[in-house]
């Protein structure tokens, strides 16, 4: 991932995270959400500058692959409600090396697999 955070990144963040409060919020880590709205909020006043994952990082007092996981983790969530493309695509599109750490990242914050969480979804 580029050291820079771009402008494009602001508007996607917002869109991202916001598609984790709809119905299937709860299923996520509560305290995530939040942290993604404020990491959202914290990258549109401060995109303008050489911001980088560390000084968010810095900026909310947590570990810079936590940040990182959130971030992917909220953006993953979204694609599984909006798209159709299979589970590997979204773990590879949210910058997840492998299948497998997608997928354990994701069970730990929202307590179930991605494929559970898209049924979940579209029930809801």
């Amino acid at each position: 991932m580029a050291r820079n955070l771009h402008v494009s990144c602001v508007s996607e963040c917002t869109l991202c995270v916001s598609a984790g409060i709809g119905d299937t919020a709860d299923a996520f880590d509560q305290r995530a959400l939040p942290l993604a709205l404020r990491i959202c909020a914290y990258i549109a006043d401060n995109f303008r500058d050489d911001i980088s994952i560390a000084d968010i990082a810095a900026a909310f007092a947590i570990h810079p692959k936590y940040a990182m996981s959130v971030f992917r983790l909220s953006y993953a969530q979204a694609m599984l409600m909006r798209e159709d493309a299979n589970v590997l695509h979204i773990a590879m599109e949210s910058g997840f090396g492998s299948l497998s750490a997608f997928n354990k990242s994701f069970h730990r914050l929202a307590g179930m697999t991605p494929s559970s969480f898209r049924r979940a979804g579209s029930t809801a």
